[in-house]
C-alpha cells in the first residue's frame, strides 16, 4: 500500500539538505527560548542600575522573580495549548503563529517603558514575556514532532537532538552579543552617563528577534509532515507529494506505489484503532507519560535553577564583585556619586554617576555576560553536541542515567565542600559547575525532548509532547520562584543539595522511559506499551492491546527468519 511505502521511505531516507534546513527551521524556536534565558539575566542587572539605582543596582526580589518566571508561565501554557493545535490544524499553520508571536513579543520588550502614572516599565516587560514565552512554548511540541516525522529511522535522535542543540547556539550568542553591547558602551557608560544602560539591555533583547525574521519565509515553505497528512488527514496524494520533498536528495522518489504492499509493515491501522486518546490510561500509556514528564519536570527544576540564578552564584563565591550605588566615595573628587532619585529621568533631577562607581557598573555587567560565555563554552554547549554525536549509538535512556548520576555527584560535592573549593580556586568551582550543564545537555535536558515524540502514535504526537514539555516548564516555574526564594535563604550550599536531591529523583522515574534507539517511529509507539504490558503480566494483568501481539510476532519473525527448507515445505 502507499501508506506503507510512505512511511518506508521516510524511515530509510538518507540525510540531506532538506534535513538541514528543516533543522535550521524548527530549531530557531530552542535558539530564541536559551537566548532569551541568559539575555535577561544580563539585562536586568542594566534593567535595575538605570531604574532603581536606590536598589543598589538591583531588582526587587519580586520583580526579578516575575521577569523571569512569568515568562516559563507563558512557555507551559504555549505548549499545551499548541500542542493540541498541532494534532488538530496540522503542524505547518500553527508553526507559522508561534513564529509571529516570537518576533511581536520581543520587538515589544525592546520598547517597553514607563508611563508617568500607571503602569511601569517591569510590568509592561513582564506582559511581553509572558507572550514571548506563549510562542516559544509552541514552537515545543511542534518543532519536536516535525524533525521526529521527517527524519530516518537511524538518524532520527541525531536529528531531534540536533534541533533542539540550538539551544546551544542561542546561549551562546546571548553571551557574545551581551559582551559586544556592553564593550561598545564602555566609554559612554563610564566617562559621560550611566543611563545609557538603558540602551544596553534593549539592544541585547531585541537582537534574538533578528533569527526569527530571517526564518519567516524558509517555515512557510516548509511542507507538512507526510505521517500527518496520512495518518491524521487520511489523504495518501497529499503524503506522497511531501515525501517527494524529503527524498529529493536522493535523485527522484519511487513512482511504483504498487509495489509497496511487499514492504507492508505493521502501521497505523493498529495504532489508530488502539492507542487513541481516550485509551491512553487504559492501555497502559499513562505509565509512559508519566515517565517522560516526571523526569523532564525534575529536569527543569535543577536545570533552569542552575541557569536562571548563575549571576547570583558568580557573585556570591566572589567571581563576580557586587556594586553599590550611590557609593560613599564614588565621584572623581571624592564625593558620593549622585544619581537619579527619581526612575523616569526627564521628570526628576538629573545626575551622572561617573567615576569609580561607573567602572564597577561596567566591570559587573561585563564579568556577567563573560561568565555565561565561560559556562556556556565549557560545558553547555559541548553537551548538546554530544548528545547529537553518540545518542543513536549509546542509546537514550542511557545517556539519561548518565547525565543524572553525574550531576547528582557533582552538585553533592559542591555542596558539602563549596567553601573550600572556593577557598583554593574559584575556577575549580566554575568548572565542577560548567560540568553540571555539560552532562545536562549531554543527558537529560536533551533526552527527555526527544523520547516523548518517539513513544506516542502520530494521532496525539504532538499533544502529549506538549503536556510532556510542560510539566518540564512547570519544574522550571517551581525552580525560578521556590529556588529563587531559597537560594536568598539559605544560601548556596543548601541550594545546590536539594537540587543535588532533585537529580536523584530524576534518576529514578527514568525507569518509566523505555528505549527507542533506531526503531522506526510507528513501531516505537507500540513498543512503549509492550515494554509496559509485559511488566504488567508478571503480576497477572492480562495484555489489553491486540495490536501488541502481531508487533511482538513480527520482531519475532525478523529476528528468526524462515529456513530454505522450510520455505521449500511452504
Amino acid at each position: 500500500m502507499a501508506s506503507n511505502r510512505v512511511r518506508e521511505e521516510l524511515n530509510t531516507a538518507r540525510f540531506g539538505w532538506f534535513h538541514i534546513k528543516a533543522i535550521l527551521v524548527a530549531g530557531i524556536g530552542f535558539f530564541s527560548d536559551a537566548y532569551d534565558l541568559f539575555a535577561i539575566s544580563i539585562a536586568k542587572q542594566a534593567l535595575a542600575i538605570v531604574n532603581y539605582p536606590q536598589l543598589n543596582g538591583k531588582l526587587a526580589t519580586h520583580d526579578d522573580l516575575w521577569l523571569t518566571g512569568v515568562a516559563l508561565v507563558g512557555t507551559a501554557l504555549g505548549q499545551v495549548i499548541f500542542g493540541i493545535l498541532g494534532d488538530y490544524m496540522g503542524r505547518k499553520k500553527v508553526y507559522l503563529i508561534t513564529l509571529v508571536i516570537m518576533i511581536t513579543a520581543t520587538i515589544g520588550q525592546c520598547f517597553a517603558a514607563s508611563a508617568v502614572k500607571g503602569i511601569g516599565v517591569i510590568t509592561m516587560l513582564c506582559f511581553w514575556r509572558f507572550i514571548l514565552g506563549f510562542g516559544i512554548g509552541g514552537d515545543y511540541p511542534l518543532s519536536a514532532t516535525i524533525a521526529s516525522e521527517y527524519s530516518s529511522s537511524k538518524w532520527r535522535g541525531a536529528f531531534v537532538a540536533s534541533v533542539f542543540a540550538m539551544q546551544g547556539l542561542g546561549i551562546l550568542v546571548a553571551a557574545i552579543v551581551s559582551m559586544v553591547t556592553v564593550q561598545c558602551f564602555k566609554n559612554t557608560i563610564i566617562y559621560y552617563d550611566i543611563n545609557y544602560l538603558d540602551y544596553v539591555w534593549r539592544i541585547i533583547i531585541g537582537f534574538g528577534a533578528i533569527p526569527t525574521v530571517l526564518t519567516i519565509y524558509l517555515r512557510s515553505q516548509l511542507p507538512e509532515t507526510p505521517r500527518f497528512s496520512q495518518d491524521v488527514e487520511k489523504d495518501e496524494a497529499k503524503a506522497l507529494k511531501n515525501t517527494i520533498a524529503v527524498k529529493a536528495n536522493e535523485g527522484g522518489f519511487i513512482e511504483d506505489y504498487a509495489a509497496a504492499a511487499k514492504m507492508d509493515r505493521i502501521s497505523a491501522k493498529s495504532l489508530n484503532h488502539y492507542l487513541t486518546f481516550p485509551n491512553i490510561l487504559r492501555n497502559r500509556n499513562f505509565w509512559v507519560l508519566f515517565g517522560t514528564a516526571s523526569t523532564w519536570f525534575l529536569l527543569d527544576i535543577a536545570f533552569y535553577s542552575q541557569n536562571l540564578f548563575l549571576p547570583n552564584i558568580l557573585e556570591g563565591i566572589g567571581y563576580n564583585p557586587k556594586i553599590s550605588l550611590p557609593a560613599a566615595n564614588c565621584g572623581k573628587d571624592g564625593k558620593q556619586c549622585p544619581v537619579y532619585d527619581y526612575p523616569i529621568p526627564p521628570f526628576g533631577p538629573e545626575y551622572k554617576c561617573t567615576g569609580q562607581c561607573a567602572v564597577e557598573v561596567y566591570d559587573k555587567m561585563w564579568k556577567t555576560a563573560a561568565g555565561n560565555a565561560m559556562t556556556a563554552c565549557m560545558g553547555t554547549v559541548p553537551g548538546y553536541w554530544f548528545t547529537v554525536a553518540f545518542v543513536d549509538s549509546i542509546g537514550r535512556v542511557k545517556i539519561q542515567y548518565m547525565g543524572f548520576t553525574v550531576m547528582t555527584v557533582i552538585l553533592i560535592v559542591l555542596a558539602a565542600a563549596i567553601n573550600q573549593i572556593v577557598s583554593k580556586s574559584i575556577w575549580v568551582f566554575i568548572v565542577l559547575y560548567a560540568m553540571t550543564f555539560f552532562f545536562a545537555n549531554f543527558g537529560p535536558n536533551a533526552t527527555t525532548f526527544i523520547t516523548p515524540v518517539e513513544l506516542f502514535t502520530t494521532k496525539y504526537r504532538s499533544t502529549l509532547h506538549g503536556i510532556s514539555a510542560a510539566t518540564g516548564k512547570l519544574g522550571a516555574i517551581v525552580g525560578a520562584f521556590g529556588f529563587g526564594q531559597l537560594f536568598l535563604t539559605a544560601g548556596i550550599s543548601t541550594t545546590l543539595a536539594i537540587l543535588a536531591a532533585v537529580n536523584f529523583l530524576g534518576l529514578c522515574c527514568t525507569i518509566f522511559v523505555p528505549e527507542t534507539k533506531k526503531m522506526h517511529l510507528e513501531d516505537a509507539a507500540l513498543y512503549s506499551e509492550s515494554h509496559f504490558q509485559k511488566m504488567l503480566q508478571k503480576c497477572g494483568v492480562q495484555q489489553v492491546n491486540p495490536a501488541i501481539e502481531e508487533y511482538e510476532a513480527e520482531l519475532a519473525a525478523a529476528a528468526h527468519p524462515p529456513s530454505k527448507v522450510d520455505k521449500e515445505d511452504a
